[in-house]
């Protein structure tokens, strides 16, 4: 049986690499990794933890493995809900001239085009929106 390990600068956290080792039992029957194999494995310095991280997306902090992928900021984060919020009104306003389409919806063939071409404004407005000031399609009469 083999096992994985990622062995890490034991200073910096800094992963160093993977490793796949032997596994054996030890006395009481537990799986462990072989000592012998982490003794030739394993230098003065580093330390290892199971499991295979990479050193792209992962350090070593306080023998746990972090996540160190960069957060966004806080300034794509209020782009982000910015466009889910326009997102969500563009949605509710599509959802409210569902009716416009409907063949036997009380409209002449104009107002029906006119009500189609808003439609389609919503659903295209989304490509080139300000978030910081959306402009709506206006709503035909």
């Amino acid at each position: 049986m083999i096992g994985q390990i990622t062995v890490y600068d034991a200073r910096s956290g800094q992963i160093l690499r993977t490793l796949t080792l032997p596994v054996v039992a030890d006395a009481t029957g537990q799986r462990m990794i072989d000592p012998e194999a982490l003794a030739l494995n394993v230098s003065d310095g580093e330390a290892w933890i199971a499991g295979r991280y990479s050193s792209r997306d992962f350090a070593i902090i306080d023998g746990q493995p972090v996540d160190i992928l960069p957060a966004p900021d806080a300034a794509q984060r209020d782009r982000e809900e910015a466009i889910a919020s326009i997102r969500a009104e563009r949605n509710r306003r599509l959802a409210a001239s569902d009716w416009t389409q409907m063949p036997d919806a009380p409209l002449s063939e104009d107002q029906r085009d006119a009500w189609r071409a808003y439609r389609q404004a919503l659903r295209d407005m989304l490509a080139d929106c300000d978030p910081d000031d959306p402009v709506w399609p206006e709503i035909p009469t």
